[in-house]
């Protein structure tokens, strides 16, 4: 038998190895105790989780797409660039799918059919009709029932609850 330093050699069997691995089982790689994990390359930290779950991608230049999957995320970055391609948002169906928040308040979200709201809090998440828009600080916030209206500025169109082809410019 193999001895090494005096003491005998016990070959590992559940390391990483460059190729791949066949575990038998889920592969963990990961530390037991409280400090941050870093991926390096070319002696560059390219990512790090810390010690209580938030990653940190320092500068992504591989060209390649970021996808975040789950409910309830935040990404926080410090400028933010698309170059190519779309952001893509599913259709609004209640306020906490297919929306924009700015500081904790709904800003963007074209809940129902073919509706567009921008602005904070403009439109709602009740209306059940379709072919209205209202940018603005709340912006037609009321509206539950109608059609082709247009709201455009600050209240515009903010006590108003039913109504169709109904248009308001200015403030409320």
């Amino acid at each position: 038998s193999l001895v090494i330093n005096g003491a005998p050699y016990v070959p590992i069997t559940n390391a990483y190895v460059q190729g791949g691995n066949s575990f038998s089982a889920t592969g963990v790689l990961g530390l037991n105790d409280a400090n941050d994990l870093t991926l390096r390359t070319d002696s560059i930290t390219r990512m790090t989780i810390n010690a209580n779950g938030a990653v940190t991608i320092a500068t992504p230049t591989a060209g390649t797409a970021l996808t975040i999957t789950g409910g309830g995320e935040t990404i926080t970055a410090g400028d933010l660039t698309l170059s190519g391609g779309n952001i893509a948002l599913t259709n609004s169906t209640s306020s906490s799918t297919g929306n924009i928040y700015k500081a904790g308040s709904r800003f963007m979200h074209n809940y129902g059919s073919n509706n567009t709201f921008l602005g904070v809090n403009a439109g709602n998440f009740s209306l059940s009709d379709s072919n209205n828009t209202a940018i603005g600080y709340i912006a037609a916030p009321a509206l539950t029932t109608g059609t082709g209206n247009t709201a455009i500025g600050i209240a515009s169109l903010f006590s108003t609850t039913t109504g169709s082809e109904n248009t308001a410019l200015g403030v409320g």
